[in-house]
């Protein structure tokens, strides 16, 4: 196949060779007017040639200037775009910030109101814990008072009982006394044994009169002691008491107490 190629390309270079070799060639007087013409036609197409030059840099003169009108007037569209857009921008910024001061406004109403309302709802536990202190503060001051009636009545009790005892003891005393007087002035023989008998009897009797005395005085005084105790210990306790229930508004930020 290799030697198939070569030697086509050898009878195709052989044709090429043999053409160039026999092809026409013109007559000299032929040539000779044909570069005669040529060269006419070239002098005689300069001046046409610089007509054209010159109407051709004519246009593009033209075509520039029209192009830099264009391009002005696209500059001063571009120009009032950008007028019109700094325009709206100037006039959006205002209103934006306006809006921003507005949702500001908002947001700080708002916010005061959820302080409102937690303060309320603060407000409102801080209410019931104080009613609820109150309310055991006012149940501490009944049974205290109950007690104290309770003591003052057990105390009058006490002193009546004192009194009753008291006073049967001295019966019993004075009949014991009789008793024996009556004993001794039987068994008396003489008058001067009857007499230190009636002597003695007599002492015996005052004596247990003045002791009798002295109890119901001794008595007297402790029913009032106590009395006056029981009294400054429910005073006291009262006081401790009023003291919790101003506590009571004092801890949950309520101001003094109101007083009983």
């Amino acid at each position: 196949m290799r030697k198939l190629w070569t030697r086509r390309h050898k009878t195709e270079l052989d044709l090429e060779a043999e053409l160039r070799a026999h092809k026409p060639q013109p007559r000299p007087d032929f040539v000779r007017s044909l570069a005669a013409r040529i060269h006419a036609v070239r002098e005689h197409g300069r001046p046409r040639l610089r007509v054209a030059l010159v109407a051709a840099l004519v246009a593009l003169v033209a075509l520039a200037a029209v192009g830099g009108i264009s391009y002005a007037g696209s500059g001063s569209k571009s120009a009032e775009r950008a007028k019109a857009t700094s325009t709206a921008v100037d006039t959006a910024a205002p209103v934006q910030t306006e809006r921003k001061a507005a949702t500001a406004r908002k947001q700080a109403k708002a916010k005061p109101k959820a302080s409102s309302t937690a303060a309320s709802e603060e407000d409102g536990s801080d209410k019931a814990a104080e009613k609820a202190c109150r309310e055991e503060v006012k149940a501490l001051m009944a049974a205290e008072r109950e007690f104290h009636k309770s003591n003052a009545a057990a105390e009058r009790e006490r002193h009546k009982a004192a009194k009753e005892t008291e006073r049967a003891d001295y019966q019993a005393a004075k009949e014991a006394e009789r008793a024996r007087h009556e004993a001794v002035m039987a068994e008396a023989t003489t008058k001067d044994e009857r007499k230190a008998e009636k002597e003695l009897h007599k002492a015996n009797m005052r004596a247990l009169k003045d002791e009798h005395k002295a109890a119901k005085e001794a008595e007297r005084e402790l029913y009032k002691a106590n009395k006056q105790a029981e009294k400054e210990r429910h005073m006291a306790v009262m006081e401790e008491l009023r003291a919790k229930k101003k506590a009571c508004k004092t801890e949950n930020g309520n101001g003094d107490d109101d007083g009983e």
